[in-house]
């Protein structure tokens, strides 16, 4: 799934490691547009695997695209 970013970011926050968890949903955001619900795990941004939140934040800052994240 894509989340696509907006003016206000991706609208949730995560926590964790091995697996990373989503732990909020700012409702009518992107990540809640994109179908992301609280507890879903994020193992892979652009077909990359996470398993930490420092892992995550590398992956979505040198993505080379900020304003997508699949």
């Amino acid at each position: 799934m894509t989340i696509q970013r907006d003016r206000y970011g991706y609208g949730l926050t995560v926590s964790g490691d091995n697996p990373v968890y989503v732990r909020s949903v700012r409702e009518g955001g992107a990540a809640h547009r994109a179908g992301i619900n609280i507890n879903d795990q994020i193992i892979k941004v652009k077909a990359k695997s996470t398993l930490t939140f420092d892992g995550l934040a590398m992956l979505l800052f040198f993505s080379g695209e900020r304003n997508t994240c699949d």
